[in-house]
């Protein structure tokens, strides 16, 4: 569990294939639940979600806005003294 309350799992590096090609991936950590509105807002200070609610899952967030949260999780200096990275 992280700062934000957030559970993530570990999943392992490994391969599959992929019609003709095979892809492989690092190990990641992957979030157990969905990103809620409060934890999303606590780190973004705004919530772009339509259904409003501190415990409903966030929508409405762009692959931009998603990748602007990792990289603020990342550089979150309670992440980064724990050694989490995401």
């Amino acid at each position: 569990v992280n700062g934000l309350g957030m559970a993530f799992v570990n999943v392992p590096a490994g391969s599959f294939a992929s019609g003709k090609d095979t892809v492989r991936v690092r190990r990641f950590r992957l979030s157990a639940y969905e990103t809620t509105q409060a934890e999303y807002s606590r780190l973004m200070a705004n919530n772009p979600a339509a259904n409003k609610g501190d415990t409903l899952p966030v929508e409405n967030v762009s692959h931009a806005d998603a990748l602007k949260f990792i990289a603020r999780l990342n550089a979150d200096a309670a992440e980064k003294a724990a050694g989490r990275r995401y």
